[in-house]
């Protein structure tokens, strides 16, 4: 498969999902609120049209423009077999699709956003990730210096949190 040929170039061994590469990638790492005062869900029209102002710039910022794979993860439960580019996490195993996109879908942000899905978009020409989630936005950069551009940029739109979730 070609998109798990280029993430292991990537990412070795670990799994495309965003609580996971912010752990083992700590320095690379930012977590941007997809709403005022850390607000987790949508209430109202303004919040939805807040997430996904949000989430376009910081995805746009974050891929820059051209190509990028969006890869959906599915979790299921029990002893199924994994086979790369499958991954386990103690007793979940995470099933990845992968697809060559232009542009970040608003559907599927708005799905991430309620909880209804999980993927990541990753650049088809450098090793960033933007990884949605239901509250915000987990981003990885190249580097701790672009890590904190990006922090300085959108610095608004941080936790206040010493540990940045």
């Amino acid at each position: 498969m070609e998109f798990a040929a280029y993430w292991n170039g990537c990412f070795k061994d670990l799994p495309p999902l965003g609580h996971v590469l912010r752990v083992a990638l700590p320095a690379r790492w930012v977590r941007f609120h997809a709403l005022p005062d850390a607000k987790r869900y949508a209430q109202t029209d303004a919040e939805r049209a807040e997430i996904l102002v949000r989430g376009r710039a910081i995805g746009g910022a974050v891929l820059g423009d051209g190509a990028r794979w969006c890869v959906r993860s599915t979790a299921a439960w029990g002893d199924g077999k994994v086979e790369p580019p499958d991954w386990r996490d103690t007793d979940v195993v995470w099933r990845f699709a992968a697809e060559r996109v232009e542009e970040i879908d608003e559907a599927l942000l708005w799905g991430i956003a309620e909880d209804r899905t999980r993927a990541v978009y990753v650049s088809a020409a450098r090793p960033v990730v933007f990884a949605p989630y239901d509250g915000g936005f987990d981003v990885l950069m190249e580097s701790a210096a672009q890590a904190g551009a990006l922090r300085a940029r959108f610095s608004g739109w941080l936790s206040a949190r010493p540990d940045g979730l």
